[in-house]
């Protein structure tokens, strides 16, 4: 039966004593081998890429922080904004009419609510009333 690492002429591929296509044989002509791609290393742009890659990397992650501050930011301020403003207006609109009417200041019945401007104008008249002449 045939082997796997046997050429059709029987040569033995696998343990390197034949090869099995030109592209491995070269001609005098060809010259001397090129040198091995990557053999020496330059530390120097080694470093700076290194460095842009990791101060990039943070710049990223320092964006992207305060882009997700700002995000959650906006969107906690719609939620509690609308109802503390609608919690507001209904409040100030209770107290101003309370300013503007009569009623009963306590539970009780026992003090009177005027409105404020006859109370304003009851403490100016009183206060002349009492201030010397």
């Amino acid at each position: 039966m045939s082997d796997p690492h046997t050429t059709a002429h029987g040569t033995d591929t696998h343990h390197g004593s034949a090869h099995v296509d030109n592209w491995h044989h070269h001609a005098p002509d060809e010259g001397l081998p090129q040198e091995e791609h990557g053999g020496h290393i330059n530390a120097s742009v080694m470093g700076r890429g290194l460095a842009l890659i990791i101060f990039s990397t943070a710049g990223l992650i320092i964006v992207t922080a305060l882009y997700f501050n700002h995000e959650m930011g906006v969107k906690y301020r719609e939620r509690t904004d609308i109802s503390l403003a609608e919690g507001h207006d209904k409040y100030k609109a209770e107290a101003q009419a309370k300013l503007k009417s009569y009623g009963w200041a306590d539970d009780k019945a026992t003090l009177v609510r005027i409105p404020i401007e006859e109370g304003k104008k009851r403490v100016i008249k009183s206060y002349a009333q009492t201030a010397p002449k």
